[in-house]
């Protein structure tokens, strides 16, 4: 039991700035001597009800008895030391924080810190407006890439239709020479039939040879 309060005595003043680690292993030895007792009792409690008068139970129950309080005052000094721990380091770090916003460094720092963070702001309002360019320039490289498309195609039909027009045309003019040659025939058939209806049929010669004189 003098192994367990020595330890509960070192947790109660233990410094602050000890790890974690450290503080952690000393309540471990602490825990793990608190078993040992409970075991001891558990066998004095087993060791009273075999005893055979009532003067030897009488003296180990007043052993166990002993024991148990030993264990329960431990116990109750050792939630004592963690506690006090526990205050003593949020104390510390009360402290530490007091004069860390006490120094002078403090509101450099502080400016510093907001100075970082207005520029963080800013870049991310910068990303976050090249980002909508980007989407933007997408938008319209795609629109243009679909009115390209139908450029292209517009451009396709323009040089068939093209294409189809110069067939006409040629069609055309072969058309129109046909109806020229149509047109010259019907006016030779038309000058030939007047010509045969108006003109009069000439029975004399076309030259008379002059009569001889006596």
């Amino acid at each position: 039991m003098a192994a367990a309060s020595q330890d509960i005595q070192q947790l109660s003043v233990l410094d602050v700035s000890t790890p974690h680690s450290a503080v952690q292993a000393l309540e471990a030895k602490v825990q793990d001597q608190f078993r040992r007792l409970r075991s001891i009792l558990q066998d004095l409690q087993y060791a009273a009800e075999e005893q055979e008068t009532p003067d030897q139970v009488q003296r180990v129950a007043t052993c166990l008895a002993h024991h148990q309080g030993e264990l329960d005052r431990a116990h109750k000094a050792y939630l004592d030391a963690r506690v006090s721990f526990a205050r003593r380091k949020d104390q510390s770090y009360v402290q530490q924080r007091q004069e860390l916003i006490g120094s002078p460094d403090f509101s450099q720092r502080q400016r510093r810190i907001a100075s970082e963070q207005d520029a963080l702001t800013g870049a991310q309002d910068v990303t976050a407006s090249l980002r909508r360019t980007k989407q933007l320039m997408a938008q319209n490289l795609e629109q243009t890439h679909g009115n390209i498309s139908v450029i292209a195609a517009g451009n396709r039909r323009l040089g068939e239709a093209d294409d189809e027009l110069v067939g006409q045309k040629q069609h055309f003019r072969e058309a129109h020479g046909s109806l020229g040659t149509l047109k010259r025939q019907a006016m030779i058939d038309r000058f030939g039939g007047w010509a045969d209806g108006r003109l009069p049929s000439c029975s004399c010669p076309l030259y008379c040879e002059p009569a001889e004189t006596s």
